[in-house]
């Protein structure tokens, strides 16, 4: 190998990390932390009744939103972390992220049952 060719295998190997997705750069143990990050964000965002019964008071003055349109976005919001989710390998994790994950499936699968059955439209 010359050194004339030093630089230009540096550039292409710049360009390939640069290709990469930021996501996949990221560890899966980080990418999960930040999954359940945002997950709780969304839950206690999506449901100031939820907050204030943990004592964030920061929505007192609201109730949760439970028309339609917000039904069917928070369904599509959930179905994005699934899908999300579904691309962190869950064997790349330490023993109790697993357990978080598979109870993180597990009730995010059960909320797009839930919507697909239409139960939000049960009082």
């Amino acid at each position: 190998m010359s050194m004339r060719s030093i630089p230009r295998i540096v550039a292409v190997l710049a360009a390939l990390l640069l290709s990469i997705p930021a996501a996949a750069q990221q560890p899966a143990a980080e990418r999960f932390r930040q999954l359940l990050a945002e997950d709780w964000e969304f839950r206690v965002r999506e449901s100031p009744l939820f907050a204030t019964s943990l004592g964030i008071r920061t929505a007192n003055d609201r109730l949760d939103d439970v028309s339609l349109a917000a039904t069917h976005r928070r369904a599509g919001e959930i179905r994005a972390l699934l899908d999300r989710l579904r691309a962190i390998p869950r064997d790349s994790l330490d023993p109790a992220a697993r357990v978080n994950y598979d109870i993180l499936l597990r009730q995010r699968r059960e909320d797009v049952e839930e919507y697909e059955l239409k139960l939000y439209l049960i009082p």
